[in-house]
């Protein structure tokens, strides 16, 4: 199956508070009616529930703001830390406006158990991935699913329905087509995320 992710639980344990990642799937996002693509990378641990999402603040703000915002979707609610000039500040998911499109809060409400395996195949960095399909009258969305990367889904999350990691996503509907694909996924990267260390804004 070329490309594999198998994570071992043996890592170590999470301290409690605080929120680590070991794995960054990089994927690029494409609108094409907006005539933008920008880059998002997902934060995985494969021993929590939990998941976030890093984000290049330049990518979302008009002024030219530097830094990154780190987003962590915590049993169902969400949780922002940016980093910029020097200050870190934490903050509810209202305060980003609506400019910081979340995909997932999208992706996270259809019903996946209509999904269905196609049958067609392609490589997406070196892995063998299975494209399965669904759609009803006002969406038509295809997934492309590599079995040999063992790492979370971070919007289906134990919903059984596919066996893999998403590499690549396509969703058409009426409010237009959006393309996310995965660029590189890194292993063994170490960040930490102490939410005392932020300054709690409102």
């Amino acid at each position: 199956a070329g490309y594999s992710i198998t994570p071992t639980s043996s890592g170590k344990a999470a301290t409690p508070g605080t929120y680590q990642f070991m794995y960054e799937a990089v994927t690029e996002i494409s609108v094409p009616k907006q005539q933008r693509s920008y880059k998002m990378s997902y934060l995985l641990n494969p021993n929590t529930k939990y998941i976030a999402m890093k984000a290049d603040l330049s990518d979302y703000s008009d002024e030219e703001m530097g830094g990154q915002s780190i987003i962590v979707m915590d049993k169902g609610s969400a949780h922002i830390f940016v980093e910029t000039g020097g200050m870190k500040m934490r903050m509810s998911n209202g305060m980003m406006g609506q400019k910081m499109e979340n995909p997932t809060d999208q992706m996270a409400n259809y019903d996946y158990t209509k999904l269905q395996k196609t049958g067609n195949t392609k490589t997406i960095l070196g892995a063998t991935c299975y494209e399965y399909a669904m759609a009803d009258k006002d969406i038509k969305i295809n997934f492309w699913v590599a079995p040999s990367i063992k790492l979370s889904n971070w919007f289906i999350q134990d919903s059984g329905v596919i066996d893999g990691y998403i590499m690549e996503y396509a969703v058409q509907s009426k409010e237009g087509n959006m393309t996310s694909t995965t660029v590189a996924i890194k292993e063994n990267i170490n960040i930490t995320i102490n939410p005392k260390e932020y300054k709690k804004m409102f």
